[in-house]
Formats: C-alpha cells, sequence, structure tokens
C-alpha cells in the first residue's frame, strides 16, 4: 500500500477505490507546475500537490472537516512528496542524457518528456 494513505474520514461502510496520478515533465508550459500529484477517492479529486506550491492540499469538504484528517497527515504526504518530486526529476534528467544521442533514426534531445504513473487501490475499504 502506498505511504499517503487514505484517511478515516471517508468512513468504512462500503468499499472505496483510491488512485493516485503522478504526472512530471521536461517542458510543461510557460506557468505550469514540472510535476503534480493528483489523488481520487471514487473518481473525485480529494488532494493535489504541485511542484509550484510544494504543499499537499486537501480538495474536498469532507477532508477539510475540522478533525477528519489527523493534522500531521498533510505535513507526511508533503515531505513524501518533496521526496517523490526529486526522484522524478533525476529520473527525467537521467532519460534526456540518455534519449540525447547523436545518430540513429530517433533523437528526441529537444523533445519534452513526460512521466505519468498510477497507484491504484480499488476496494481499500473493507464493507462492514
Amino acid at each position: 500500500m502506498t505511504s499517503r494513505t487514505l484517511p478515516a474520514a471517508i468512513g468504512e461502510a462500503e468499499p472505496h477505490s483510491l488512485r493516485y496520478f503522478d504526472t512530471a515533465m521536461t517542458d510543461p508550459g510557460t506557468g505550469l507546475p514540472w510535476f503534480v500529484s493528483v489523488g481520487y477517492v471514487d473518481g473525485e479529486i480529494f488532494v493535489h500537490y504541485d511542484s509550484t506550491a510544494r504543499r499537499y492540499v486537501p480538495h474536498t469538504e469532507w477532508v477539510k472537516a475540522p478533525g477528519a484528517v489527523d493534522p500531521e497527515y498533510w505535513e507526511r504526504c508533503t515531505q513524501i512528496l518533496q521526496r517523490t518530486e526529486q526522484v522524478y526529476r533525476v529520473s527525467l534528467g537521467i532519460l534526456q542524457e540518455r534519449f540525447n544521442q547523436s545518430g540513429g533514426d530517433l533523437n528526441l534531445a529537444h523533445l519534452p518528456l513526460c512521466f505519468l504513473c498510477c497507484y491504484a487501490l480499488p476496494a481499500l475499504l473493507p464493507v462492514k
């Protein structure tokens, strides 16, 4: 299971799905973050992180509600994603180096690169 676990705030009456999508780009465009992580519960965005704000931010009322989530949860997840951001930065650099080859039919030296990762945890919570 990912270390960014679903807060108990969602309840445990029925199964839910939890998915995270991480995207990292070498050239996202003017004013756009190069790294974004978005968390979904049952297809609804509930958290967001990007390389500009560098904070893990709640997006739904149920997760923003006072007492719904341990306040340390936001700080822990922010730290995890700041480290993850650095891993993606290094990985993108390695890809750029590997594809920056002279000769051959394919040269991606001047093309932007992008990663998209998905973490899917269907039926995360048990049915009671």
